[in-house]
């Protein structure tokens, strides 16, 4: 019967990490072969898991790995478990060779979990493993691991898939949602105050300048008709100009220049020559009042 050390195949000195990395390896080993198409290959490979975790809890516990070694100078047996040398070395080979079930069966440690079905802790009923609800009671034995998506057992604290901890997982993923929500309710409200800014703006420029165009028409024909609308147009512009920017005004306050300055010009013309006319009449009312002085001396 071989010890604990020889199952690993590491020395009796061996340090806990050599203990863990000679345990990983041959439990994924024998882990890919719970799958196996063959009855015997998946039992062999289950009894040779669970003595894999009995010789882990064993040796990586500093109290327990002292009393085994106690033990193995006393020349006592190796923890009740049997011989499962056969089945190891049995997966070693490129060949699986499946013994035969045995008469007895070894009784399996409580403390290790099954590794070929996921129980239901309701109804304490065993499932295929990947099972998401118990097939007897329906109650919810499998959730999607929140890191790689693959399917892990309810009660597991480790994705078996990629090793990330289900539970920080699973609160990194509600923190990520919720500054999501957050940002998206941010963007919302920065949107809105953006339309509620722009309307105005889109409303009042495009006003100023369908009045500046229309003032423009009437003032070929007639130049004091179209002064109220060039000065509307351009009060309107002004209003529009007033507004703070917000993104996505570029338009309509290039629309709103031109329609004040397309309004400014006609009307400043416009008052050019009003001017101009009122200096001509007021030095022809002059003249004529210095005339007629003239004349009476």
């Amino acid at each position: 019967m071989d010890t604990y050390y020889d199952i690993l195949k590491v020395e009796p000195t061996a340090s806990v990490p050599e203990i863990e990395a000679a345990f990983e390896l041959q439990y994924n080993q024998w882990r890919r072969l719970v799958t196996h198409h063959d009855p015997n290959v998946v039992t062999q490979a289950n009894q040779a898991l669970m003595t894999l975790e009995q010789v882990r809890t064993t040796l990586t516990d500093p109290t327990k790995r002292s009393a085994y070694d106690a033990g193995l100078r006393l020349g006592g047996a190796v923890g009740g478990i049997t011989d499962p040398t056969a089945v190891l070395r049995d997966a070693a080979t490129p060949t699986f060779r499946p013994t035969p079930p045995k008469a007895t069966r070894a009784v399996q440690p409580a403390s290790v979990q099954r590794v070929d079905a996921w129980i239901c802790p309701k109804c304490q009923t065993a499932n295929p493993v990947q099972t998401r609800f118990c097939r007897k009671c329906g109650h919810q034995i499998g959730n999607d691991c929140p890191n790689c998506g693959e399917m892990v057992e309810a009660v597991a604290e480790f994705c078996q898939a990629c090793g990330v901890n289900i539970k920080e997982a699973i609160e990194q993923k509600e923190e990520e949602e919720k500054y999501r929500l957050m940002h998206e309710a941010e963007q919302r409200r920065r949107e809105a105050e953006r339309l509620a800014i722009l309307g105005p703006v889109a409303k009042l420029s495009e006003e100023a300048w369908n009045i500046t165009k229309l003032g423009c028409i009437i003032g070929v024909f007639l130049s004091i008709v179209g002064l109220p609308f060039w000065i509307i147009g351009m009060v309107k512009a002004r209003k529009a100009l007033g507004f703070g920017q917000v993104p996505g005004d570029t338009e309509y306050r290039d629309k709103a220049k031109k329609a004040f300055w397309y309004a400014l010009i006609p009307t400043a013309l416009f008052g050019l020559a009003i001017l101009c006319y009122g200096l001509i009449f007021a030095l022809s009312i002059f003249g004529s009042i210095f005339s007629t002085l003239s004349g009476s001396q």
